[in-house]
Order: C-alpha cells, then structure tokens, then sequence
C-alpha cells in the first residue's frame, strides 16, 4: 500500500500540466479570495470608523495567500481615512 503511494505521488510529481482537478480548485480558490476581499473593501469604504490597521492586515493576508497559489495579481485598495 504505502509502496502504491509513492509510486503515484512520484507521477503525480512528473506532471507538467495541472490536472482537471486543480485547475477546478484554484478557480474556487481565487473566487472564494475575490468575494473576501470584495468584502474587506466595501466594509472599509462604508465604515469610516473602521481602523486602517484591519484593512492593512486584511489585504496582506489575501496577498500571501494569492502569492501562496501563484495567481498574484497586484490589488490596490484605497481608504479615505
């Protein structure tokens, strides 16, 4: 069994293309970080209270975790404090 698992680990490995699958998670991946940050900009336009620092920490979260999948894009968010 354990010998089965390396064996497709090792030609899953060999893959130049993404399979079907993967290709299928990152879309769901980026939808899901698109909505978020959506979210974190319509939050930080509505409430003029909200602290700078949470948007700041918000969008660098979604960064890393955009930069993690390799789909980075650069996102620009502006706040009138």
């Amino acid at each position: 069994m354990l010998r089965k698992y390396r064996q497709l680990l090792l030609l899953e490995s060999e893959r130049l293309e993404p399979t079907a699958n993967d290709v299928m998670l990152g879309r769901m991946f980026l939808n899901e970080e698109r909505l978020q940050l959506k979210e974190d900009v319509r939050l930080a336009t509505e409430d003029p209270g909200l602290s700078a620092a949470f948007v700041i920490v918000s969008v660098a979260t979604h960064l890393e975790n955009l930069e993690e999948s390799g789909n980075l894009r650069v996102v620009v968010v502006v706040v009138n404090a």
